[in-house]
């Protein structure tokens, strides 16, 4: 019995590798016990040889965000290289403070893995959440 019991815990274990990576390419949805900041949204996928990368994040209401950065990491490569990077970039905001970003990177290479990294600090009432979040995929 206790064979058993280890070879369908080695099957378990191995079957939710397969898994994980099956989903890499769906959107991961954060939602931390931070003070001001409510959910950050990551996502990233391609068409042809264009990557398409997407953050939100909501804030309370009062707070403000700061040194926010966005990058675009390609992860097959040694040492692994920073494809694109946006620092203090545009946002979108609408009424809820929810804040959005797209931002495109040309001439990626199919096939290869690919990491969406969000960071940055959101500011309310003197107190500060420091956000750094990463989301990865395979084009």
């Amino acid at each position: 019995m206790r064979k058993i019991n280890c070879l369908l815990l080695a099957c378990l274990l191995m079957l939710s590798c397969f898994t994980c990576n099956s989903f890499a390419a769906l959107p991961d949805i954060i939602e931390p016990q931070w003070s001001n900041t409510s959910t950050v949204t990551l996502s990233h996928d391609a068409d042809g040889t264009t990557a398409h990368c997407y953050v939100d994040i909501a804030i309370r209401t009062g707070a403000t965000m700061m040194n926010t950065s966005i990058r675009l990491i390609a992860m097959d490569e040694n040492p692994q290289r920073i494809v694109k990077e946006w620092t203090d970039p545009t946002m979108t905001v609408d009424s809820f403070n929810m804040y959005s970003f797209h931002g495109t990177v040309p001439n990626i290479v199919p096939g290869n893995g690919y990491q969406l990294v969000f960071q940055c600090e959101v500011w309310r009432n003197g107190v500060c959440d420091y956000i750094s979040q990463a989301c990865d995929a395979i084009y």
